[in-house]
């Protein structure tokens, strides 16, 4: 299978194989893209834009092309594995960027999320590089590459 570089995150696998229910939100004004990640700020949810390392409490259920205030959402939960694509100095990257066992912050870039290796922090730690998964479908050098990340806020 191939993989598409403006793919957002992914989930894998739930904590105890169950998906919290979507919820509707109130949402900081922005469009984003189904599954695209969002953070709380202030009560209200905010899609994530630059870097952030406390980002990814909330995952998009839909398309919104034109700005909005109020969204369907999901929350992660500690433990969320989720496939992502790699992204270091602002362009996508291989997976060889992302150290196994290291957790970075997330950040968007044309509606899609990314992991951020440049955070260095952040509540998405790398369990799995993507050619390891899927050696056929995803290779080391692939670009972007593929992740598997454990949510652990």
């Amino acid at each position: 299978m191939a993989y598409s570089a403006a793919v957002n995150p992914v989930v894998e696998s739930w904590p105890g194989n169950s998906s919290p229910p979507p919820t509707t939100e109130t949402i900081v004004s922005a469009t984003w893209k189904k599954g695209q990640l969002a953070y709380t700020n202030g009560g209200a949810v905010t899609a994530v834009s630059t870097a952030v390392t406390g980002a990814g409490a909330y995952q998009f259920m839909e398309d919104e092309d034109v700005a909005t205030t109020s969204g369907l959402v999901r929350r992660l939960t500690s433990g969320t594995r989720l496939l992502m694509r790699v992204r270091a100095s602002a362009v996508d990257s291989a997976e060889t960027v992302a150290t196994l066992g290291a957790s970075y912050g997330v950040i968007t870039a044309s509606n899609v999320t990314y992991l951020d290796t440049d955070t260095g922090s952040g509540y998405f730690k790398v369990v799995a590089k993507g050619s390891s998964l899927e050696p056929i479908g995803m290779t080391a050098a692939m670009t972007p590459g593929v992740v598997l990340v454990e949510y652990t806020g």
